[in-house]
This record gives structure tokens, sequence and C-alpha cells, in this order.
């Protein structure tokens, strides 16, 4: 089950990357806009 949940993990930075890149985002910019805590976000992506 820890296998497929870091496969998760992994293609949600991946798809969390291309949005931020696509519009233009960086990850203060994404907190504010969204409301999720820098550190959540910085989470995600690693």
């Amino acid at each position: 089950m820890a296998a497929n949940d870091f496969k998760e993990q992994e293609t949600v930075a991946k798809n969390l990357i291309a949005f931020m890149r696509q519009n233009g985002y960086s990850r203060l910019s994404l907190s504010k806009l969204s409301g999720i805590p820098r550190t959540v976000i910085d989470q995600l992506l690693k």
C-alpha cells in the first residue's frame, strides 16, 4: 500500500508542477490563491 501512495504523491507533484508552470504561478502565489499553506505545497512537491 505504501508503494502505491508514493506513486500517487509523485503523480500529484508532477501535475502540480505542470499546472504551476503553465499558469506562471510560484509556490507563494499558488498558496495565496488557493488558501493552502505554502508548507503543504512544499510537502506535496517533495
